[in-house]
């Protein structure tokens, strides 16, 4: 027999009621089992099968054809009627196979085998795989029996049914009442999804930990399906309450938990799904894995709970396969993952990235990894590099196909492009992600793009279309229930607020993030949203306010080492001095911030201090130094291409020349970006090479991946 694994048409027959025959009278029981045999020698050989075993009174055949197999059942099943001594049942999958020992091995065999012990007699039941392959051949008729979970598989199956018209049982139905998935996706669903148990040794806890995010994420970008976590919630000693007490309290229709154990080469998994309205568990499985099959497992849960809503058009991501060097990678992913969103100091960040980087040099087209890497690179402020970084991703997505993540990539690069300060282009990418979730129906891609389009219309000043896109963004959030990104929104609505002069808004929606960022223990975003409210009492004329809330920012900031937003707030505290005519503060505080921004490659921090230097010496009465530095910040806006702030400093320059002491004072946020993981008191490194980026370099990024996403919508 070959050796290895090779992909095989399975099929399984048995003798129904066979017990009984013989209990009644052994010597037919044997006749039964001698005739059942020369008629399975004889037609499985004819139909270019192998018997591969008698189990009882039931056969273990393969076959390399699918229309072959199915011809031999048909012939089977008919001619066993013809003897009229027993009737048989059969059970058809495709799978893949391990050779051993002059026997076979798999989750096929499992599979075959389930289908054939639920069917009735004379019936032949088939998987969806056997199906697909039947579709053109119009002279075999099959019957869509619906979802089933089959236990041990670890799967919901699409089932069939081939029945002779011969047969009394007409339908071919199942024999046994097993767990049938008819759900309806009818108006929104909402699942919490409650963190694997990790029930092997401890330093496996990244698996479950990583395979849980994975999860949440795979639901996401497959269907319309609101996937929650139970970290959303902040709920206190959740582990103590019942699922009807989690579900009443997190407002889901259903709730998903289980457990993997990790025993040496295999490991174990369950999973359960509960539907809090009927009270019942709705799927539940258990079953052993090969560890190399560990990629494609939250694919297959993902898919389950897809067809147990009846969700049509799944969105296959297959970014992995089942080869032990992948399956290495994957777990290296999954490792990279976990220390990075749980870190505590820098060496964390780089034991991330060096996971990651070793997951991404084993398996190229492992994408989480590469996107991951990316994201944390703009954590960095390492805008060049990760823009780089996405195009080559971008160009991997747009091969595949994979609408929801290529509107995904270029999200971040209009995000990347708005940072670098080139709003209208980051404009163009974010509109053409829109187009692509919208016509994809990605709900949660539509609330990501929005709050970016709202950010870059505030920019641009813009403030009707800003607060148009970020009220949506923010409708879509709450029907998500995604607190984090409700409270990134908010801080954003609060700036349009505060560009209107409507400050009583502008401080409650605020003061309304405050609340989430503290519940979270969001050092992040609670350095942001007190740079926001220093803004807004700034611009409401209550400076020890405003003052109070920027050095909170700078106190959350320097904690997590976060050197672009201490630039940012850094200007803010100077104009703040600069107001309360202490011009020595100011000018320490805008050389910290421009000796800061010049370490890391912050152009756009550079060129706000050099203009808030040249507004101080101006009202200082230096019109010659102040007039150098706009120069030297309008050179630098020339070279990045930042189009909006070109106009701006020209208008400054023009206002110098006219020896004007007053340039109105332009307060500053940190840049946000949509996917970016809360920061508990943490040091994050944002250090990047020094000297000046070749701009030229990323002018040509841009001009590829125009290139490709133009060849893409042709």
């Amino acid at each position: 027999m070959s050796k290895g694994r090779q992909i095989r048409v399975i099929m399984f027959t048995d003798i129904i009621g066979f017990s009984n025959i013989m209990s009644k009278d052994v010597s037919t029981g044997i006749k039964v089992l001698e005739t059942n045999s020369t008629l399975h020698k004889d037609i499985v050989e004819k139909y270019s099968g192998k018997i591969i075993k008698k189990i009882g009174d039931g056969t273990l055949c393969i076959f390399d054809s699918v229309v072959e197999a199915i011809n031999c059942a048909q012939k089977l099943i008919k001619q066993s009627n013809s003897i009229d001594l027993y009737k048989i049942r059969i059970g058809v999958h495709i799978g893949e196979l391990i050779f051993k020992d002059d026997d076979i091995f798999g989750e096929g065999v499992n599979i075959a085998s389930r289908l054939e012990s639920i069917a009735q007699p004379d019936s032949i039941i088939i998987s969806k795989d056997v199906n697909d392959q039947l579709l053109n051949f119009k002279n075999i008729h099959t019957k869509s029996l619906g979802c089933h979970s089959i236990k041990g598989i670890g799967r919901v199956i699409e089932l069939f049914s081939i029945t002779p018209d011969n047969s009394k049982y007409g339908k071919g139905y199942l024999t046994e009442k097993i767990i049938i998935t008819d759900k309806k996706n009818e108006g929104s669903q909402s699942i919490l999804v409650l963190p694997l148990r990790n029930k092997g040794k401890n330093e496996d806890e990244f698996y479950c930990y990583g395979m849980t995010n994975e999860l949440i994420s795979d639901l996401s970008y497959k269907s319309d399906l609101i996937v929650n976590s139970i970290e959303n919630y902040k709920i206190k000693n959740w582990e103590d309450l019942s699922s009807l007490e989690l579900g009443d309290l997190c407002s889901n229709n259903y709730i998903l938990y289980g457990s993997i154990w990790k025993r040496d080469e295999a490991f174990q998994f369950s999973i359960e799904f509960y539907d809090i309205k009927n009270q019942n568990i709705a799927w539940a499985d258990h079953w052993y894995e090969d560890w190399n099959n560990l990629p494609n497992i939250i694919d297959k849960i993902a898919n389950n709970i897809c067809n147990i809503f009846k969700i049509g058009g799944i969105r296959e991501l297959g970014v992995c396969k089942t080869i032990p060097a992948i399956t290495e990678a994957y777990e290296l992913y999954l490792e990279g993952k976990y220390i990075f969103q749980h870190r505590h100091n820098e060496i964390d960040i780089e034991k991330s990235k060096e996971k990651l980087s070793k997951a991404i040099n084993l398996d190229n087209e492992l994408l989480q990894a590469h996107m991951l890497y990316s994201e944390i690179l703009i954590c960095e402020g390492k805008f060049y590099e990760s823009l780089n970084s996405y195009k080559k991703i971008l160009q991997q997505y747009l091969t595949k196909n994979d609408k929801i993540r290529i509107a995904s990539c270029l999200n971040s690069i209009g995000d990347i492009l708005f940072y670098m300060g080139r709003p209208n282009s980051a404009l163009f990418y974010q509109n053409k992600a829109l187009n692509i979730c919208e016509s994809s129906n990605n709900i949660r891609g539509i609330g990501y793009v929005l709050n970016s389009l709202g950010n870059i219309y505030a920019y641009k000043g813009e403030l009707k279309e800003a607060e148009n896109s970020l009220l949506n963004s923010l409708k879509i959030r709450k029907i998500l229930e995604d607190k984090l990104n409700i409270a990134l929104i908010l801080g954003n609505i609060s700036l349009v607020k505060l560009a209107q002069l409507e400050f009583e808004t502008a401080l409650n929606r605020a003061s309304e993030s405050l609340k989430i960022r503290e519940e979270f223990d969001d050092y992040y975003g609670l350095g942001i949203i007190n740079n926001i409210l220093g803004n807004i009492y700034f611009k409401d004329g209550k400076f020890n306010k405003a003052t109070h809330h920027y050095y909170q920012s700078l106190k959350y900031k320097e904690n997590i080492n976060d050197r672009v937003g201490i630039v940012v707030t850094m200007n803010n505290l100077g104009n703040i001095n600069i107001h309360k005519s202490q011009n020595n503060k100011a000018i320490e505080k805008f050389n910290s911030s421009l000796e800061i921004s010049k370490e890391i490659g912050y152009y756009l921090g550079t060129c706000e201090t050099l203009e808030n230097l040249a507004n101080l010496y101006s009202n200082m009465g230096d019109i010659k130094k102040s007039h150098n530095l706009i120069e030297k910040s309008l050179k630098i806006r020339y070279e990045i291409g930042c189009e909006n702030g070109i106009e701006k400093t020209l208008n400054k320059r023009d206002l110098i020349k006219l020896g004007n002491k007053e340039i109105n004072i332009e307060l500053k946020s940190s840049p946000i970006h949509n996917n970016l993981f809360p920061s508990k008191g943490i040091r994050i490194s944002n250090l990047r090479e020094p000297g000046k980026i070749n701009f030229s370099l990323v002018n040509n990024i841009i001009d590829d991946i125009n290139k490709y996403v133009k060849n893409y919508n042709d």
